[in-house]
């Protein structure tokens, strides 16, 4: 018997605002990452955690941005990336998306608002990629130019401050667009898909991923 969806009351994912933790906090955090991580790759790898080769990635990115960056990035981006790049939602996320893209050949890449990390570190790791990445969060877009400029993407990243609904591209664009757990925070978001399909070419892939719940904590059990 099947369900009509339309019946179903929508519920949106409201992220609260993040705390802003004292400076001896944040740097007794730091250490302990940085004794830690090195503790939980090796247990990553003896359990076959999803998200250990991305993970990697992540702290090469780390390193080359530490010892070769083309622009300003702060240092404790750096620190992110090379000791706490994600959280364990990510782990699953990006690791789904990063493997269902490894032998996929792309040249025209949309991301739909997704942590800046994963459309960066494809971009990064296949040099035939062009990229659209869409956020109509501008703050947001300005920390993604800064990183875009850091592993010297600028020719190869363009950014657009807009909501996908209303983004200028030509029907039939691109090879994969990806959207990673932005979907839940749309409102018009049939209208979102919908556009998205649109852009896609034909035999293209659409990647999207979103928790299960409206509850944010609902995903993680």
């Amino acid at each position: 018997m099947g369900i009509d969806t339309r019946a179903l009351k929508k519920t949106y994912i409201r992220v609260a605002p993040i705390r802003c933790r004292p400076r001896r906090e944040k740097v007794t955090r730091a250490l302990a990452g940085s004794v830690l991580s090195p503790a939980y790759l090796l247990l990553a790898r003896r359990y076959q955690v999803p998200g250990l080769r991305f993970r990697i990635e992540c702290a090469l990115l780390g390193l080359r941005l530490l010892c070769g960056r083309k622009a300003p990035v702060a240092y404790a981006d750096i620190y992110c990336l090379l000791f706490w790049p994600m959280n364990s939602t990510r782990d699953f996320e990006f690791d789904f998306v990063w493997r269902a893209l490894a032998d996929v050949p792309i040249l025209r890449y949309l991301d739909v608002s997704s942590p800046r990390l994963f459309p960066i570190l494809l971009s990064s790791k296949r040099p035939e990629i062009t990229a659209e990445l869409v956020n109509p969060d501008k703050k947001d877009l300005q920390d993604t130019a800064r990183f875009i400029r850091a592993c010297n993407l600028d020719s190869r990243c363009h950014l657009r401050d807009c909501p996908i609904e209303d983004a200028p591209f030509a029907p039939e664009s691109f090879d994969v667009i990806t959207s990673i757990s932005v979907v839940e925070h749309i409102p018009r978001d049939k209208e979102a898909v919908k556009k998205m399909w649109e852009l896609l070419k034909p035999g293209g892939k659409l990647l999207l991923s979103v928790p299960c719940a409206a509850a944010a904590e609902e995903q993680y059990v």
